[in-house]
């Protein structure tokens, strides 16, 4: 298993966790929209977020924190390389939940092309980004980490951004996007 594998292995654990929230949300928000509800769609968006949260960032301070031991328990072969990946992407960890609720709102509140058309940008940045860190410095594996850090926060900006005009403007009803 290589370096990266382990680090992603402990990476997606609360990240399955924390994505149940919009999955279960998206109903209830799809409902409280088509009843142009704004403040009740906003309500149900903010306790998904907070549920996504309460989980996502106990878990990203817990893997930091514990990178080290937990990395050489379960990945001994790794010499302490994944544990120095995980604490420098732990934060991937916060900023994928967020975007997986507003995938799922975006999605509930029938814009699902937004969020794929937000991925597909956030991608060529990260691969933009990727190639400027591999070839220009001297990252090596880092560099993957931080071009996934860069994609996770182009996502959640893109994805804020659209639930901004749609959701919480005075005329959010009028579909902006």
């Amino acid at each position: 298993m290589c370096i990266r594998d382990s680090y992603m292995t402990l990476i997606n654990i609360p990240l399955t966790l924390a994505s149940t929230a919009p999955t279960s949300m998206i109903p209830e928000v799809s409902a409280q929209y088509a009843k142009r509800d704004m403040d009740s769609a906003r309500d149900k968006i903010d306790r998904a977020t907070w549920i996504s949260m309460f989980i996502s960032i106990p878990c990203a301070v817990g893997l930091a924190v514990l990178a080290g031991p937990i990395t050489r328990l379960l990945f001994p072969r790794t010499e302490g390389a994944a544990a120095q990946l995980m604490m420098l992407g732990v934060i991937t960890i916060i900023l994928n939940g967020n975007s997986n609720i507003s995938n799922g709102v975006l999605q509930g509140i029938g814009k699902p092309n937004i969020p794929m058309i937000n991925a597909a940008i956030a991608l060529v940045v990260d691969v933009i980004a990727m190639a400027i860190l591999l070839f220009a410095t001297d990252l090596g594996v880092y560099a993957i980490v931080v071009a996934m850090i860069i994609y996770a926060v182009v996502m959640c900006l893109l994805n804020e951004r659209a639930m901004n005009c749609l959701l919480y403007t005075s005329d959010a009803a009028d579909d902006r996007i």
